[in-house]
């Protein structure tokens, strides 16, 4: 009964290796498909580590603009 599950796994796995095989294969597309999800990849890096520097510029501003504010602040008022 072991042996006939381990078969069936093995033959489970290499199904699911041959479906993985052709899925990345693309056929004759391939040559212009590969280099489309690299190009969208990276760009999708590039916007996402811009919006990161961009965020942390902007609360960089914020903390020096509430720094100021409070700075400004008559001693009577606060």
């Amino acid at each position: 009964m072991r042996s006939l599950i381990r078969r069936t796994n093995t033959t489970c796995r290499l199904y699911n290796m041959e479906k993985l095989t052709e899925v990345l294969a693309i056929g004759e597309y391939t040559a212009y498909i590969w280099p489309s999800f690299i190009i969208a990849g990276t760009v999708m890096a590039i916007m996402t580590f811009s919006s990161v520097r961009s965020l942390r510029k902007a609360q960089k501003m914020l903390a020096e603009l509430n720094a100021t504010q409070q700075s400004d602040i008559p001693q009577s008022l606060s």
